[in-house]
């Protein structure tokens, strides 16, 4: 099976990703690597602005990088873990851009039977027709229930910790619709006391595990079709205002 994985060219969930399949003795052909052009940031900023006002986005901004980078460094020094793009795959692709022509280009290029991603932002429909089997996504949330951002602490904050977890699905056109191919559901025990912050780069490392499983046991000639997410039904969330995420963390306190 031909293997590439798209990822961020800065993404721990990325690397994450590529650990674990290295781990499991698997080939990934190819890596693309992506620089995210400077509007794509902007963009970001904006989403969020609209759905909490600036100061507030100004400050999720600030603290994402900080905690990014202290995330990033305690992960990258962990024993065993690799680094080095060349030494997770056969080739590495650098590009620009998500769906540009130059990541469309290198993709096409690679014939991919299946392409996982990493925190590469919305996929759009012609980098999506690329590989033969499909794209491979894993979502720090229960599907369709939890779409888009912040899942565990929206089902905290629903009073719904039985819907934490993660899930694998094939990617199509809407956001986090696509086939559910695994899910699994975790317990807050079993994440540990790393406070609300931290709740969806725990879940990551967990679905990072969960893609790399899905990815070795594919068959390119017959792919597991997935149940499809109901039309109706399940909600997509964004992004937390500061009033929430404390009522967040006063509930995870209680439960742990």
């Amino acid at each position: 099976m031909r293997l590439v994985v798209l990822t961020n060219d800065d993404s721990v969930f990325g690397l994450t990703i590529l650990n674990e399949m290295k781990r499991r003795g698997m080939t990934v052909d190819a890596v693309v690597a992506l620089a995210q052009p400077l509007g794509y940031s902007r963009q970001l900023f904006k989403w969020v602005s609209k759905r909490v006002g600036i100061l507030q986005a100004v400050y999720f901004a600030v603290r994402r990088v900080i905690h990014g980078i202290r995330e990033a460094r305690t992960i990258r020094a962990a024993p065993g873990f690799i680094t080095d793009f060349e030494e997770l795959a056969e080739r590495v692709f650098r590009t620009v851009g998500t769906n540009s022509q130059q990541t469309l280009d290198a993709l096409r290029g690679l014939e991919p039977d299946v392409i996982v991603i990493g925190q590469t932002g919305i996929v759009r429909e012609k980098l999506i027709q690329v590989p033969r089997c499909g794209i491979l996504n894993g979502h720090p949330g229960i599907l369709p229930d939890y779409r888009g951002i912040d899942s565990a602490c929206w089902a905290l904050l629903n009073d719904e910790p039985d819907k934490i977890g993660v899930t694998v699905h094939w990617v199509d056109p809407g956001v986090d619709t696509g086939p559910i191919v695994q899910q699994r559901r975790v317990g807050l025990d079993e994440l540990g006391d790393v406070g609300a912050l931290a709740l969806d780069d725990a879940l990551f490392r967990i679905a990072s595990s969960e893609l790399a499983d899905v990815a070795r046991s594919i068959d390119p000639d017959n792919p597991p079709p997935g149940v499809p997410q109901p039309r109706r039904g399940g909600r997509q969330y964004y992004k937390m205002r500061l009033g929430q995420e404390r009522e967040v963390r006063r509930k995870l306190k209680q439960l742990l």
